[in-house]
């Protein structure tokens, strides 16, 4: 917001006289449209609209309010009407009519703005980052938020419903940066490079608009397989049973005949030979990452405003 050239605004009639209980009209200018002028620089609080001057003749919140500042909206541009307390509303005789108010701020900023499309610097729908809290004439901030299809046509022309439909009929959606960048569509040009895909990160960048990810790394379930080699360090068996002179004990059936003979000798209670067998074992563990850090799937980045051409200078 901004003031007024006179901080408290004091009218007075043809002869002179305080324009006690004066209307003043606040309209867009070129328009009989109303447009919101405030009480002070927060902008909460409109004045209403015609402003009924009070017992000073100074624009105050009701006719017999305490005088306050006439605060204006530096984007827009106004037309104020002085009329009489008996005047209709819309005014049809009035003392003045001044059109076109607009702050110094303004008129400058929609000069460069009219200067650059001139150019052909920024086209209509072309999106910059900006480090100013407001918009400047031409431009909007892109938040997501529906704007009129009939005042904003040549925007309108160009985004279409890529960014959402608004209301479906009368508006539509501005592109909505808060806290996202940008990427190139995948198929920009008509080939797809395939550097984004869906499956992969939930976006589908082949079409203008789409927004998604996270700043959070995706928890993952890991599943760790350990081969482990078990060593079996030899074992030896006691045979059941004897052989003498090469020939088996009674109660032996094997061979020919059931006697088998070998070549020495055996003692009674014989051993085998040692022997060791290779055993292996497969250890399966389950992991669960934790997401950790305050920005971890973040890239340096850092915080701008953006905002959209246009294409108008209001």
């Amino acid at each position: 917001m901004i003031l007024a050239p006179s901080p408290v605004q004091q009218f007075v009639d043809n002869n002179n006289n305080l324009l006690v209980g004066g209307l003043l009209f606040v309209y867009a200018a070129g328009t009989t449209t109303k447009q919101a002028a405030f009480t002070d620089a927060s902008g909460a609080t409109a004045l209403p609209d015609p402003v009924v001057l009070n017992a000073r003749g100074e624009v105050a919140a009701s006719s017999t309010g305490t005088s306050c500042g006439l605060w204006l909206d530096p984007t827009l541009a106004y037309k104020l009407v002085l009329a009489p307390a008996t005047d209709s509303d819309p005014p049809t005789h009035p003392f003045w009519t001044i059109d076109n108010i607009v702050s110094p701020q303004s008129a400058i900023l929609a000069a460069v703005s009219e200067y650059q499309a001139s150019l052909g610097g920024t086209p209509i729908g072309g999106m910059i980052a900006y480090g100013g809290a407001a918009a400047p004439p031409g431009w909007l901030l892109c938040y997501g938020q529906a704007v009129s299809r009939t005042s904003y046509a040549l925007l309108f022309a160009i985004l279409g419903i890529d960014y959402g439909a608004g209301d479906g009929s009368t508006t539509f959606n501005l592109p909505d940066k808060r806290g996202r960048m940008s990427i190139g569509a995948d198929n920009m040009g008509g080939s797809a490079a395939n550097r984004v895909t869906q499956a992969v990160s939930g976006i589908l960048a082949t079409t203008v608009g789409q927004a998604g990810g996270n700043q959070l790394a995706q928890q993952d379930t890991l599943t760790a397989t350990t081969t482990v080699s078990v060593g079996d360090p030899g074992h030896q068996h006691t045979a059941a049973g004897s052989l003498i002179n090469g020939t088996a004990a009674p109660g032996a059936s094997t061979g020919a005949g059931g006697v088998t003979t070998y070549p020495q000798p055996i003692a009674e209670g014989f051993i085998t030979n040692a022997a060791s067998t290779g055993i292996s074992a497969t250890a399966a563990t389950t992991v669960t990452s934790a997401l950790t850090g305050a920005s971890q799937n973040m890239p340096p980045a850092e915080v701008d405003n953006w905002i959209i051409y246009t294409g108008t200078t209001s």
